[in-house]
């Protein structure tokens, strides 16, 4: 049985009142313990990740696909693809100089982006049939970035393939996570779950 820090579960009262809990998973990852816990409010996926203090790190909530901002809506309704959308209220990534944020592609190049991702994927082997996708507005100099989260099933070289031909073909996409399940002892393929985020500037 998983065994929850006091501190998170006193956390988790405080910002699931009204909510119905799912379940609580453990992730370890580069040394750092974090907790999720998976929610549903008013029949929508709301899902919280805490460090072990109890702090709230992001909160990720379902959204209706008509607020889904319209170049990544587009790319993709182009491609008859059935997304889960969910909005990010709250998380951190390291501010960027005024000269990185300059250089990122513009929020407009978003559907591009995304289709050379499909692209790489394809090339590798590897299909991305969904995917969970969400926009990151820029704010105290932190660029804005769209994250993307997929469900895989492949060999181990074809996602590493994927991953090295995209960070190759698209400096500003970075892998920011990968989980990886092996179902038998010998079988090729694995189960996985990739996190991209692709930084853009944001043109507000």
């Amino acid at each position: 049985m998983l065994e929850i820090p006091a501190a998170v579960q006193k956390a988790v009262q405080e910002e699931t009142k009204g909510a119905t809990i799912k379940g609580y998973t453990k992730e370890v990852e580069n040394g750092k313990t974090t907790y999720e816990v998976e929610t549903t409010v008013n029949g929508h996926t709301r899902d919280l990740i805490f460090d072990p203090a109890g702090k709230l790190l992001i909160a990720e909530e379902e959204v209706s696909i008509s607020a889904v901002p319209a170049p990544v809506k587009a790319a993709f309704e182009a491609r008859g693809k059935v997304l889960l959308v969910e909005t990010v209220t709250k998380g951190t990534v390291a501010p960027l100089s005024a000269a990185a944020l300059a250089a990122l592609p513009p929020r407009s190049e978003a559907p591009e982006i995304v289709a050379k991702i499909l692209e790489e994927a394809r090339a590798s082997g590897v299909e991305l049939p969904r995917g969970q996708y969400e926009y990151l507005p820029a704010r105290d100099g932190v660029a804005a970035r769209y994250r993307m989260t997929f469900p895989v099933h492949a060999t181990y070289p074809q996602l590493r393939e994927f991953m090295d031909r995209t960070l190759v073909a698209l400096p500003a996409v970075a892998v920011e996570g990968m989980r990886i399940e092996r179902k038998a002892v010998g079988e090729p393929g694995v189960d996985a779950e990739l996190r991209l985020s692709a930084f853009v500037r944001s043109e507000e």
